[in-house]
């Protein structure tokens, strides 16, 4: 889901080229026991309150946050009409952003909303009742400081196409602290989200992504589909798993039950 070690870097596009990929990156965390068999799967409070992470899962917490920016990936589809629905998603991923701030780096969210691109016609609407914008205002009333939204130039039919350079004024004001975040258009919004992987269109995205930021995040376990934002990015910069990913997949490990031959998965902690 993107938070496995990265793959070589590529050059990027406008003014948002990626930094070079780091296969061995000095934040990453050591190799941890799997945790899929019965014996392996003891909870953290079989462990001393011990949290494990599952297998080859590289967290947050091994990162080097200092000073850097950091592209997070969250899970907030909970805005219908252009409004805010279920702040309990909001809310479970601040844990993350505090880890963050803490240690030094800034974030940039992004996060899909509902489904856009028509699967027929394969046309992408951008529309005010599919935007981030509630989000964003309520970080901003959540959090006391300002999460600002970027805008991109849109081609009717296919959405936004390219990240452009106007965001990096926004990405100076995010290191200068004069802005407590960005929040990036709905990532569905973009051409190249959902255009395949190793297409022109999605590596594109991917590396304009990479561009704007030194580290990635996800901390979007709901969000499974292997789209740019979620793995394609991946790729280009060191990637990590965030706190509530890791309770997802902790949640997941501890909770599989096999009935027979078949695997009952339960996510839920």
């Amino acid at each position: 889901m993107g938070c496995c070690d990265p793959a070589t870097s590529g050059d990027g596009g406008g003014g948002c080229a990626p930094p070079a990929a780091r296969a061995d990156d000095a934040g990453a965390g050591p190799t941890r026991a799997p945790r899929g068999d019965a014996s392996a799967s003891a909870s953290a409070s079989e462990n001393n309150g011990i949290f494990h992470p599952p297998l080859h899962l590289r967290r947050i917490q091994d990162a080097d946050l200092t000073g850097k920016v950091v592209l997070v990936r969250v899970d907030h589809n909970c805005v219908k009409g252009g409004q805010l629905k279920d702040a309990f998603r909001v809310d479970a991923s601040l844990a993350t952003l505090y880890n963050i701030v803490e240690r030094g780096g800034r974030p940039i969210l992004m996060s899909h909303v509902n489904r856009p691109k028509d699967k027929k016609t394969k046309r992408v609407t951008v529309d005010d009742a599919d935007a981030v914008a509630a989000v964003a205002r309520y970080l901003t009333r959540k959090l006391g400081v300002v999460f600002a939204c970027p805008e991109f130039r849109v081609v009717d039919g296919d959405g936004i196409v390219d990240i452009d350079t106007s965001v990096n004024w926004l990405i100076e004001d995010l290191r200068a602290r004069r802005v407590g975040g960005v929040y990036l258009p709905n990532t569905r919004w973009f051409l190249g989200e959902e255009a395949g992987e190793g297409s022109e269109a999605a590596t594109r995205f991917a590396t304009q992504l990479a561009g704007l930021a030194d580290v990635f995040v996800n901390d979007a376990f709901g969000s499974w589909q292997p789209h740019v934002s979620t793995l394609g990015v991946a790729k280009f910069l060191p990637s990590y798993a965030g706190l509530l990913m890791q309770r997802e997949c902790e949640a997941r490990s501890i909770h599989w039950f096999p009935y027979d031959r078949v695997g009952v998965v339960n996510a839920d902690p």
